[in-house]
């Protein structure tokens, strides 16, 4: 479960260049990011830029999503909304949904209930409706053999961890999924990392063109080997002495 769906030679380098990520800067991007983008989940926020009629360049952030529509793979891109419209919810209800979880709700909008969740980064309020949702966690239960109670906590929003102790597997709801369930080799931080899109990074990622870097709230930007500052100049290289210290090479 949750295994790689595309192939690195069917990235779109062509379109995601158009918003300013060049092929070295994907190429570059450190691996779990690579891995979310091949397995069609969300990155994290990227630094994305792009310009208007008038030949002005605006910069941006946005996750981004691989989807492919007739055998070709295209970019969704999935930008920060700024505050996302919880007019609707209790003030109980916001509090819960700032805090990852999914709700079930009657929405005005149709009338019926429906599950929704925030995405935090982006701002976004999600939604489905809950009668297709507890369709597919009834197909996925009865298919694994998930008990009554694991199949209720399921449908109240939480994510099941069943399994073996040394092989866990965690099934959640999620929203940006096709079918609302995220499955994931794994713990339950491991599953709220990969709905949250979020990955572990230094603050320097080096790769073979440049490195990504992550400032102190978390933002990524891109920097080419040719901009490297004399900090990152010096991390480099004592991450290059560990490497051949740990492999028992000398300059």
């Amino acid at each position: 479960m949750n295994r790689q769906k595309f192939e690195a030679n069917e990235i779109p380098y062509e379109e995601l260049n158009e918003f300013g990520l060049t092929q070295e800067m994907v190429d570059d991007l450190p691996e779990s990011i690579m891995d979310k983008l091949l397995k069609g989940q969300r990155t994290p926020l990227l630094p994305i830029e792009r310009a208007d009629a008038h030949g002005v360049v605006h910069k941006d952030f946005a996750r981004i999503r691989l989807v492919k529509f007739e055998d070709t793979l295209h970019p969704l891109l999935l930008p920060v909304k700024g505050k996302g419209n919880l007019d609707y919810f209790t003030e109980e209800q916001k509090e819960a949904l700032k805090k990852g979880e999914v709700l079930c709700v009657i929405l005005p909008s149709n009338g019926t209930f429906n599950y929704v969740q925030l995405d935090n980064a982006t701002g976004s309020i999600i939604s489905a409706k809950q009668d297709i949702v507890k369709k597919n966690l009834s197909i996925l239960t009865n298919n694994i053999g998930i008990n009554d109670n694991d199949k209720m906590d399921l449908e109240n929003g939480q994510a099941v961890t069943f399994g073996k102790e040394e092989a866990p597997i965690t099934v959640g709801i999620d929203l940006n999924e096709e079918t609302g369930i995220l499955t994931v080799d794994g713990d339950r931080e491991k599953w709220q990392e990969a709905r949250d899109g979020n990955v572990k990074l230094d603050k320097y990622n080096f790769g073979i063109y440049g490195c990504w870097t992550k400032d102190d709230k978390g933002m990524l930007s891109y920097v080419p080997e040719d901009e490297y500052s004399d900090e990152m100049c010096k991390e480099q290289e004592a991450i290059l002495e560990k490497a051949r210290s740990s492999r028992g090479m000398h300059r």
